[in-house]
């Protein structure tokens, strides 16, 4: 139900109700008075229907009904708030029945591997219950999340760094691609796998060229036989990193005060007890796309045309 409504909110709308269509009934009658908090059950009279009690009220919402209400939405699509919404709500539908195939074929097949990755939103370092510390300059952390689905089962990967560190664009997200790789060991069995990913449509952070040649180059490296980028609808785009990042967030809320970024990485490693997440320091000497052919020995060269001219550029010197 809408999350205006209570349960005291709609016993009040009740007696107003009830009071109208008495009134109705028996113009020349006197109103009903007051609803009254009495947990004593109001029995109907002969001539008008009196209100049951508040407690009355809710025995029997609870009973019969069991309604929940709901809380306000938020990061809602601006296409839908504006009242077009029937194209994109089934091209939204389309998109998470797409989603859900290819998790099964992951879970089904040895040889498919099911990714979802994006960035949560950035972390107060450290976190402090004062007041003050709102106004005041602070470190922000950040991490991105992969979420993996296999044959073997579901598992959650987050690659943490500071904005000190490094910043939040396509080299980072690169990075933490290319980390969860050679974490998970994909590829490297002999026999390449078919990767399927699914990620939001942020241009400066995952729909990129640069993001399009670290496919390329996982391609030519043979670690993977084909690898598909989808996204989901634009404003719909509700992932299953999203609902590992839910599970932080609520246990960092729990926490007064967070100082250290190892506090930060402790609590996403407990946020998951059935598989628990991996998480990862990036540090600086971490693999990065500008160092791929340091760690897997080769480099990709990309034709592009500039002025009816053929330049050739690399990826490993981005």
């Amino acid at each position: 139900m809408s999350s205006t409504l209570s349960i005291e909110k709609m016993y009040t709308l009740y007696c107003e109700w009830l009071n109208n269509q008495n009134s109705q009934s028996s113009p020349t009658s006197a109103a009903l008075p007051e609803c009254s908090d009495s947990r004593e059950t109001v029995t109907a009279c002969s001539d008008h229907d009196l209100p049951v009690s508040r407690r009355a009220y809710q025995e029997i919402f609870v009973r019969n009904f069991n309604y929940g209400f709901g809380t306000p939405r938020s990061d809602t699509c601006a296409t839908c708030d504006s009242g077009d919404s029937e194209a994109r709500k089934q091209k939204a539908a389309l998109a998470f029945a797409q989603q859900k195939v290819d998790r099964e074929q992951a879970t089904a097949d040895e040889n498919t591997i099911f990714i979802t990755f994006d960035l949560q939103k950035t972390m107060p370092l450290p976190k402090l219950s004062t007041g003050i510390s709102f106004y005041l300059r602070q470190l922000w952390l950040y991490n991105a999340g992969i979420h993996m689905v296999s044959a073997k089962g579901h598992r959650a990967f987050f690659y943490i760094w500071t904005e000190a560190e490094a910043k939040r664009g396509c080299e980072e997200t690169g990075s933490s691609l290319l980390a969860f790789i050679q974490e998970t060991a994909l590829g490297r069995a002999g026999e390449p796998c078919r990767l399927i990913t699914w990620c939001d449509s942020c241009a400066g952070q995952n729909k990129n060229f640069f993001i399009l040649c670290l496919w390329q180059f996982l391609i030519l490296t043979k670690k993977f036989s084909a690898i598909e980028q989808k996204f989901p609808e634009s404003g719909h785009s509700f992932l299953d990193s999203d609902r590992d990042f839910a599970q932080i967030e609520k246990l960092v809320r729990k926490e007064e005060n967070i100082y250290t970024l190892d506090k930060y990485a402790n609590l996403m490693a407990e946020s998951q007890k059935r598989s628990k997440p991996s998480v990862t320091h990036m540090l600086v000497s971490s693999s990065r796309l500008s160092n791929c052919h340091r760690h897997w020995g080769y480099s990709i060269t990309i034709q592009t045309q500039t002025d009816s001219r053929s330049n050739s550029e690399t990826t490993s010197g981005a």
